[in-house]
């Protein structure tokens, strides 16, 4: 029994350590944490009037620079396009310009987007490929197979110089 009230007595103990040494590791991280928010919070007092005056000046600046039709709400309006022929109707029967027709609309090159072209992967680095080169470390191997294999099939380029019995 007097061993379990030790025990016990000492659990208390770490215990105890345990509770104040996590104290004293929270204050530490609280005063990290006090010196992170101070710095934070003396930042935003300075960028947020800066941002303000900031954002002002840009809208200032651009509503100065602007046009006067685009500030007063009337912007040029673009040609009407013209109707689209009939459906029943051919190309001989609609004429091609007319006075009444406006003139077609001009795009700047500036208007449109840059064309890209898919680019295959494989053809911007293609290198040839040597095959005469055997690469599998088994060359000899291969050059024995074939010469013990009997022909099947003719090759299609003629006989085999490989083929004809040796003289020797």
């Amino acid at each position: 029994m007097l061993e379990l009230a030790v025990f016990a007595l000492i659990a208390l103990v770490l215990g105890v350590l345990l509770v104040w040494g996590l104290g004293w590791l929270f204050t530490g991280v609280g005063w990290l944490l006090r010196l992170v928010a101070g710095v934070f919070w003396s930042l935003l007092r300075f960028i947020i009037p800066l941002a303000i005056v900031a954002g002002l000046v840009f809208f200032l600046v651009r509503l100065l620079a602007s046009p006067k039709s685009e500030r007063a709400g009337t912007a040029p309006q673009a040609a009407p396009k013209p109707a689209a022929p009939a459906v029943g109707s051919s190309p001989a029967q609609t004429p091609v310009s007319s006075p009444a027709t406006p003139a077609p609309v001009v795009v700047s090159p500036r208007d449109t987007p840059p064309l890209e072209l898919p680019v295959d992967a494989a053809s911007v680095d293609a290198v040839p490929v040597d095959t005469s080169v055997d690469t599998s470390g088994f060359g000899r191997m291969d050059d024995l197979a074939e010469d013990l294999a009997p022909d099947s099939q003719p090759d299609a380029r003629g006989p085999n110089p490989k083929d004809e019995p040796r003289s020797g």
